[in-house]
């Protein structure tokens, strides 16, 4: 008697991905940050001018580069999870990214609440927040005279926890 052995297949359609995505991510987000624009003018005499005028470019985004390729942003993290050469690629995009943002906002080129927005939604950045906390005891010398020194202690621990 043979047995018989059933072979499952995988349900849905093949990945798309190609192991050179990881090069083309990182191409995608390694754009210069900057783009001189010529813009003409009027000189006071009346004659035509030219000046070169910088502006920053649109910041790379996961969702920008996984609409150039025809796919979604979510697909993509799908490929982080099963292929780790693109985890890697991904991981040197999003340095870039972080590198691109930054240096922007630091030239003035973009708005520093955009970075803050960017940074802390997609690179790990938090704003910290401290607090002073301040407890005043006041205790009278009646008070105090009646209670022993580790009563003391624990009424003072008491307050403070």
């Amino acid at each position: 008697m043979t047995k018989r052995v059933e072979i499952k297949q995988k349900v849905g359609r093949k990945s798309k991905y190609r192991p050179s995505y990881c090069e083309k991510l990182i191409e995608y987000f390694s754009i210069p940050k900057t783009r001189e624009v010529e813009e003409p003018y009027m000189t006071k005499n009346g004659n035509l001018g030219k000046t070169v005028k910088i502006y920053p470019n649109p910041p790379p985004t996961f969702a920008g580069f996984a609409a150039s390729i025809f796919t979604t942003d979510v697909t993509l993290q799908t490929w982080k999870k099963e292929h780790p050469e693109f985890l890697l690629s991904w991981g040197i995009a999003k340095n870039l990214q972080h590198d691109f943002i930054v240096a922007n906002t630091m030239t003035g080129l973009a708005p520093a609440s955009f970075a803050k927005f960017m940074m802390q939604n997609n690179h790990g950045w938090s704003e910290k927040t401290e607090t002073k906390t301040e407890t005043k005891i006041v205790l009278t010398s009646s008070e105090i005279e009646n209670l022993s020194v580790d009563q003391v202690a624990e009424e003072l621990r008491n307050l403070l926890n």
